[in-house]
């Protein structure tokens, strides 16, 4: 996210520039100019924050990860919409070899090993931080995925967005329609942002794969 951040900073020096030209020609008083271009460059950033963190706006949201595919955590989400597995195995490995962080090595090394029906390689790679939350959340995961219901309700979740999503995944093994479609729309609801937008494309993958 710094990397997005600077990288929306940089159009501003050109804007500082022709607002710095028309003050000139214009003969503005300094505030005016200095007004103008707070209001043009503040409006940007954080609408693309809100984007990222809060909204609920799908088209926002997609609109977002669309312009950033040259980064590979927004290049995955764009194949989490739209790619086959194996596109999206292949954008994790992305974010694997880009991102050496401990928790994104854990969390999408997890995730890979759940795509691969690796599950104790899962909970290798996700031990090491289960004490964060999303820790918790993707060790909870890996006992849902196989069914494992008294498992995967021992973790600590406090998000309602978490809460459901272990919901959903277990009634998708256990081939529960009614709550699968319950849980994954509360999963949803609760959610915001880039988690809003994984949420809703993860869940319309299981319901297209329903069987």
């Amino acid at each position: 996210m710094k990397k997005l951040f600077w990288k929306k900073l940089m159009w501003m020096v050109p804007l500082a520039l022709v607002i710095s030209i028309l003050f000139a020609v214009m003969e503005w008083p300094l505030w005016i100019a200095f007004a103008l271009f707070v209001i043009i460059a503040g409006m940007e950033i954080p609408i693309m924050l809100y984007a990222m963190y809060f909204s609920q706006n799908l088209q926002q949201i997609t609109k977002y990860v669309d312009q950033q595919q040259e980064m590979p955590v927004f290049a995955y989400m764009h194949q989490l919409r739209e790619g086959t597995k194996e596109n999206q195995l292949e954008a994790i490995d992305a974010v694997l070899a880009k991102y050496k962080q401990p928790q994104v090595q854990a969390v999408y090394g997890a995730n890979k090993a759940i795509m691969l029906d690796e599950f104790g390689k899962a909970r290798r790679l996700a031990e090491p931080i289960a004490s964060s939350e999303i820790g918790q959340y993707t060790l909870a995961l890996i006992e849902a995925v196989q069914g494992n219901r008294e498992q995967a309700k021992r973790y600590s979740l406090q998000k309602k967005w978490m809460k459901a999503s272990i919901e959903a995944n277990l009634a998708y093994i256990e081939k529960d329609r009614e709550a699968f479609e319950r849980e994954a729309q509360k999963a949803i609801n609760n959610a915001k942002g880039i988690q809003y937008y994984s949420n809703t494309y993860v869940f319309k993958r299981m319901r297209d794969e329903w069987q």
